[in-house]
């Protein structure tokens, strides 16, 4: 959520309860006290919104990481050998392919350690007869193999749950207007009427209307929407 939304939900829960302390002025109005528990509603929706915003990759990022840190262990156990057969038996470009570390794997991006890795493990493939007396077997480039694939489906499921993140902020955004529109159009009217007969219901209605810029604090709060 971003700050200004941030602000404008501290907004709403401050008129929320602001009028439901002064329910005996509210329920004078019928259609005020359903406009009321309109905008609780919207308000109620946004939060469930942002939860859903929040948690919709959880547990998406710690899945990929893991499959990530496993596949760069035997990716690199598995170059080991080859690079030492690749330099016992002359064949350079082979030599210099598998001359990786873990340091080295960490810093690539998913895409690019996905390539690195299925090179390995397609090199390691077509030699692994000759890789046992470097400590490489025919299992071990067979798990490379389904490790490289689990982490592949991992990095997917990740960006897709980002791009739904992503979408749920669409929807944040119209919850949002469908607040604002319940305030400013029902609230706000209902609340007017009572500027001359209840001047202090007034004021004080319009004083939790203030929206303050909570995460700016060398900035002076603004003015009250409607002066008293």
């Amino acid at each position: 959520m971003r700050l200004t939304q941030s602000n404008k939900l501290t907004m709403y829960d401050a008129v929320l309860s602001f009028l439901k302390d002064q329910m005996s002025i509210v329920n004078t109005i019928e259609q005020f006290v359903v406009s009321l528990t309109g905008f609780e509603t919207a308000v109620r929706n946004i939060n469930e919104k942002e939860i859903e915003r929040q948690t919709v990759s959880a547990g998406k990022t710690t899945v990929k990481y893991s499959a990530e840190e496993e596949v760069i262990e035997l990716t690199v156990d598995v170059a080991a050998g080859l690079f030492t057969y690749a330099r016992k038996n002359g064949k350079t470009e082979l030599k210099e392919l598998s001359d990786i570390s873990a340091r080295k794997l960490d810093r690539l991006k998913d895409v690019d350690l996905l390539s690195k890795c299925k090179q390995i493990c397609d090199a390691a493939k077509i030699v692994e007869a000759e890789l046992t007396p470097y400590g490489v077997t025919s299992a071990m480039v067979t798990e490379l193999k389904a490790k490289i694939d689990g982490f592949g489906i991992s990095v997917g499921d990740r960006d897709a749950s980002v791009a739904k993140r992503k979408g749920a902020g669409i929807t944040l955004v119209e919850l949002f207007n469908e607040a604002d529109d319940i305030l400013e159009e029902e609230l706000d009217r209902f609340v007017d009427k009572f500027k001359n007969k209840d001047n202090s219901f007034y004021a004080g209605y319009y004083a939790a209307r203030n929206i303050k810029n909570l995460g700016i604090r060398h900035r002076a709060p603004k003015e009250p929407v409607k002066p008293s």
